[in-house]
């Protein structure tokens, strides 16, 4: 009978396969794990806002109009309009520079808000990061400007994440 020390060459490149398949599954359902924790802290800032927004809107339901104003006007960011274009489905297109200056301010938009992560840190007292927001304080609606992208889509309101 031969003598046999230690392992074989073929057990050896199983076994470093197996490790390999192992990790790999690992570090997939770690990313899984990390997007979904991410997806789920946007979640949880956005309820924060929504919450003082919903707080703000029974006062103004009292008469205090003062803070359908609060933050800056929609038109002020670029990337604020976009955004609420593409989640309100707003087009503009095929209207005249003036024509579309004219339609902004005959629908409603003219009550949304834009906040930038300072003026809901201080307006709020916020302690995280959200990112900027547009406000609708008469109609409680609350839209994240950069929003969330999970999985190919891109949250940017709580009823989205539903």
């Amino acid at each position: 009978m031969k003598n046999e020390k230690g392992i074989t060459m073929v057990i050896l490149i199983i076994t470093v396969v197996l490790m390999a398949i192992l990790a790999a599954v690992a570090i997939k359902t770690g990313g899984n794990s990390l997007d979904t924790v991410k997806l789920q802290n946007f979640n949880y800032e956005m309820q924060q806002i929504q919450g003082k927004v919903d707080a703000i809107y029974e006062k103004i339901k009292l008469g205090n109009d003062d803070y359908i104003v609060l933050g800056n006007q929609i038109t002020d960011s670029e990337e604020a309009m976009n955004t609420l274009k593409n989640v309100k489905g707003i087009n503009y297109s095929g209207l005249l520079d003036s024509q579309r200056e004219e339609y902004y301010y005959q629908d409603n938009f003219t009550y949304y808000r834009y906040l930038t992560q300072d003026d809901l840190k201080n307006l709020f007292d916020i302690t995280s990061e959200p990112g900027d927001m547009i406000i609708n304080f008469k109609t409680r609606e609350v839209i994240s400007v950069k929003g969330f992208v999970y999985q190919g889509r891109t949250y940017h309101t709580l009823s989205d994440m539903q």
